[in-house]
């Protein structure tokens, strides 16, 4: 299957064209401390903590130079998404510095869901999230986390003109991933700070990344997490934060050395359709960003992806034994309410009246294929389902895993 010429919507070949202006104007490649001072610029500040994201951060860097598949908007996303990371990493280090969050406020217990990508994730999340005793993030405070000190709060602002910007340019593709700067999203964000992040391989078609992401330390990315997730917690005192990311799949380890005490949901889904999903949505989402779709290729790194994490959290899951509650994605879609109900029997948690009701409600309001059916084939991507079974199917976690 041999890559195929990228053809945008006329409004995005427009701004491609006059996105070359600046482009040009560049003067020279991506270069890392040319990065962090317009960070430093931008917030004013100048500690970036522990330097061990730099390995990430020169990685995206070396690729980013060497790839002549991105187009001149993918370019441009790029360092301004480098740049804007390195801002959040700034402001990240200042507030730990001061947050002086009270003890037992930074021992309250966050529930994580996760699950391979396209697996439900976002369905469990938001049902959770019902509960009015819980909080979930939402986009534009993902997308900038902390306020830079002595400033106004437009961080809603720039958010919803960010969003729409990248939806003009992207076009719509809310059958496949509904989003809106107002509603809860996954934390995948956070990890940006750490350059060491799916978002990167999410955002930009640089297939290589994975290789270096698969076998990189995710022990100090974790740490991290765990006090961001301090930091949010003050921020939102009373409630119970409820995060969701499929980047924790593989990572269930870290999550519980750094997080001994947050509620685990784990949802399953039959892989192929997962990991069929997956390509179709990358597909969408890079082709603004690239001048060819290499499908093929960007199915076998989906693969590699996916056979890695399903194998580092079974390992996991097997030795472990219990502590992670597993949620069955034709369960939760037959009946949420029974779902939910027995994962806050589980979780010792009060299933109250008021959120029985909302679980119900919300999911009435919120059928499969409510923004339109996402269609994919593997013969799409140079693929056959058997050969993706035999890959994936013995790597998950069936009902009777842990009977």
């Amino acid at each position: 299957m041999n890559p195929e010429r990228n053809r945008l919507p006329l409004t995005s070949s427009l701004i491609n064209a006059g996105f070359s202006i600046l482009v040009k104007g560049r003067k020279g490649q991506l270069d890392i401390e040319k990065l962090k001072q317009a960070a430093i610029k931008k917030t004013g500040l100048q500690d970036f903590g522990d330097p061990y994201f730099e390995e990430g951060l020169e990685r995206l860097i070396t690729l980013g130079n060497a790839d002549t598949n991105l187009n001149n908007i993918g370019k441009l996303l790029l360092k301004s998404s480098l740049e804007h990371n390195l801002s959040n990493r700034l402001l990240f280090c200042n507030e730990l510095k001061k947050n002086d969050t009270p003890a037992e406020t930074r021992q309250r217990s966050p529930i994580i869901v996760t699950g391979i990508p396209r697996s439900g994730t976002t369905f469990l999340h938001r049902l959770i999230l019902q509960d009015e005793g819980n909080y979930g993030t939402p986009l534009w405070e993902m997308l900038r986390p902390i306020n830079k000190e002595g400033k106004n709060d437009r961080r809603k602002l720039k958010a919803r003109l960010e969003w729409s910007a990248s939806n003009f340019i992207k076009g719509n593709i809310n059958h496949i991933h509904y989003t809106s700067h107002r509603e809860p999203e996954e934390c995948i964000y956070l990890f940006g700070i750490t350059f060491n992040a799916l978002l990167y391989y999410i955002q930009f078609p640089l297939y290589p990344y994975i290789d270096w992401y698969l076998q990189a330390d995710r022990n100090k990315k974790y740490r991290e997490y765990a006090d961001y997730l301090r930091i949010l917690q003050s921020f939102h005192p009373g409630k119970r934060l409820v995060m969701k990311s499929p980047e924790h799949f593989g990572s269930v380890r870290e999550i519980r050395k750094v997080l001994p005490n947050a509620l685990i949901l784990q949802i399953h889904r039959d892989p192929l359709t997962c990991f069929l999903s997956m390509n179709s949505m990358l597909y969408h989402i890079h082709k603004s960003a690239s001048r060819y779709s290499d499908k093929k290729r960007l199915a076998l790194t989906n693969m590699k992806l996916f056979e890695h994490e399903l194998a580092r959290n079974k390992a996991f899951r097997r030795e472990a034994g219990p502590g992670v509650i597993d949620v069955f994605y034709e369960d939760l879609v037959a009946d949420p309410f029974a779902v939910l109900k027995d994962v806050y029997a589980k979780a010792g948690l009060d299933f109250s009246e008021a959120f029985s009701e909302a679980v119900q409600n919300y999911a009435k309001a919120n059928p499969k294929d409510k923004f339109g059916a996402h269609q994919y084939d593997a013969a799409d991507f140079g693929l056959n389902e058997n050969e993706i079974r035999d890959k994936l199917d013995p790597l998950s976690i069936g009902q009777d895993t842990f009977e």
